[in-house]
């Protein structure tokens, strides 16, 4: 399964998210559904079949890391 990292950055004018994988693909966006919305475009064109999203620098911030 084809796997995305996805980060979120915070500073005081709002958040920017990206991701990234193992192939090179790298994108950014103003909102999750938005660069959502980005990799599905991407993994479509590319004929990737299964992916899935990982979200480790947000689980971590949510457990308080």
């Amino acid at each position: 399964m084809h796997k995305f990292r996805i980060h979120v950055e915070t500073d005081g004018e709002g958040s920017s998210w990206w991701c990234e994988d193992g192939l090179g693909f790298v994108a950014v966006a103003s909102t999750l559904p938005e660069l959502k919305s980005l990799i599905s475009e991407w993994v479509e064109d590319e004929g990737i079949g299964e992916f899935d999203l990982l979200m480790p620098s947000v689980q971590a911030e949510a457990a308080g890391l």
